[in-house]
This record gives C-alpha cells, sequence and structure tokens, in this order.
C-alpha cells in the first residue's frame, strides 16, 4: 500500500509536468510558426531585390549591394535552420513528457532512435565538453516494438550520467550490435567509474554518486522501464577510476 500510494503520488507529479511542458511547448511553436513565415517573406523579399540590384548592375557600380544581398541570404537560411531545430527540439522535449505517463505502443528503427538521442543531447555534450561517438552495428531499419520516446529518455540519461563521470569532458561511445535476443545498446564511458557498494545496489534502490545533485532514479525507472515496456534486460560493469558500460538488450521485430 505504501508503494502505491507513492507510484500515484509520483504519477500526479509527472502529470502535473507533463501538462505545464505541454502548455510552454506551444506557447513556443506560436512565435515559431510567425518567425518561420516572417524568414520566407524576407526571402521572398531578399530574392526581388537581388534580381533588382542585378539588373541595374551593368557597370559593376551595384557589386557592394549584391555581396550585402549574398550576405543576407546566408543569414536567412542559417535562421530558418535555427528554428527548425528549435521546432524539432520542443516536439522531442514534448514527447520525452508524454513518455512518462504512459507506453505508446508503436514501432519505430534504431536509425530513428540514435537520432533523437543525438538531437536530444547536442546542448547537454556540448555543455560538459563531450563528445558522442555513436556506432551502428546493426541495420538502421532494424525494428523495436515499443515507445520510441522512452527508450530514447533511457539512452539518453545513461548518456548523460556519462558525462557526469568526466570532471572536464571526455568521449562516450554509444553503439547498437546484433545479438541473438535482440539490439544490444552499450553506453561507455572512461570517467571516474561507480564504487563497488553503490553499484551492487544501483538498479534495486535509489543511489547516487553525485551527493546532493543526484537524484538515484536514473537507473532505478530505468532498470524499471527496460523491463515492463520492452520486455529487454539491462546490466553495468563498472571500476572505480576507469569507467563505466552500461549494457541494454532490446527485442527487435523483424519488420516495421
Amino acid at each position: 500500500m505504501e508503494e502505491n500510494a507513492k507510484q500515484m503520488i509520483e504519477k500526479a507529479r509527472l502529470i502535473s509536468l507533463h501538462n505545464l511542458i505541454g502548455g510552454i511547448s506551444h506557447n513556443m511553436k506560436s512565435p515559431l510558426m510567425s518567425s518561420s513565415g516572417g524568414i520566407l517573406a524576407l526571402k521572398n523579399h531578399t530574392r526581388k531585390l537581388e534580381s533588382l540590384i542585378t539588373d541595374l548592375n551593368n557597370n559593376g557600380e551595384y557589386s557592394e549591394y549584391l555581396d550585402i544581398v549574398s550576405d543576407m541570404r546566408k543569414w536567412e537560411d542559417t535562421i530558418k535552420n535555427y528554428l527548425v531545430y528549435m521546432s524539432d527540439m520542443i516536439t522531442a522535449v514534448k514527447e520525452q513528457a508524454a513518455s512518462m505517463i504512459g507506453t505508446q505502443h508503436r514501432k519505430f528503427t534504431v536509425g530513428e532512435l540514435f537520432s533523437k538521442i543525438e538531437l536530444l543531447l547536442d546542448f547537454e555534450l556540448k555543455k560538459s565538453n563531450c563528445s558522442l561517438n555513436s556506432v551502428l552495428n546493426v541495420n538502421e531499419d532494424t525494428c523495436i516494438e515499443g515507445d520510441i520516446s522512452s527508450l530514447t529518455q533511457i539512452l539518453g540519461n545513461a548518456v548523460i550520467n556519462a558525462t557526469q563521470a568526466y570532471s572536464d569532458g571526455g568521449v562516450i561511445n554509444l553503439q547498437a550490435d546484433a545479438k541473438p535476443e535482440g539490439v544490444l545498446f552499450t553506453i561507455q564511458d572512461f570517467g571516474k567509474g561507480i564504487p563497488s557498494d553503490i553499484k551492487n545496489r544501483i538498479f534495486n534502490e535509489m543511489v547516487t554518486t553525485k551527493g546532493k545533485d543526484g537524484s538515484g532514479l536514473g537507473l532505478y525507472f530505468a532498470n524499471i522501464a527496460v523491463k515492463s515496456q520492452f520486455r529487454g534486460s539491462i546490466s553495468i560493469e563498472s571500476e572505480e577510476g576507469k569507467g563505466t558500460t552500461v549494457f541494454i538488450t532490446i527485442p527487435i521485430k523483424t519488420s516495421i
């Protein structure tokens, strides 16, 4: 009864968080759409302006203005790419929040999964001065059944944990290999490692190596989600001073 009560409280918190993120994403999407429309209008005006200057530039006296127009075009493309990135990021975060309060039984590919992970973690990796070495040793069209946002969150949390194992950045390996039982995802760092007394309890208790900065929820809930949502398995190897490797095996579908 006590455990059920805790789960109900936690789910209520997650629902509140989901509603908050949903409201924020809606309010951010509107100005992003308006900005995208503005960029499109600017591109049309720039094209007309370039055509007009080109017609007047018979003797080359307006070449400087053509250079300005060319620079404007580059900035328009750059801003457009930033807007697309922000829109994709908002959508991904919203999906992450939705995945926390319920599983959507769908199918997705390993290629789609890796793309989402790299998108979501781009800022976190730069902030921590870490680089992600992604290796796909399986066909990118390999199909997994379940909610892509949930598995993205699980693998993403493992990568974030790996960034925090370094004091001043480092390399993190994210690899997918084909195994008889499914796809084996490996997240490896070469940081400080996990003490043996914590390593033995990390999937069964909410323990952390980060002191007041950690909650101990990441791998604890990852263990539950991998087993309940994907019928997979998760394990960890770590040695202090040498690094940590997380192994997550997920069953696959033969077709999408």
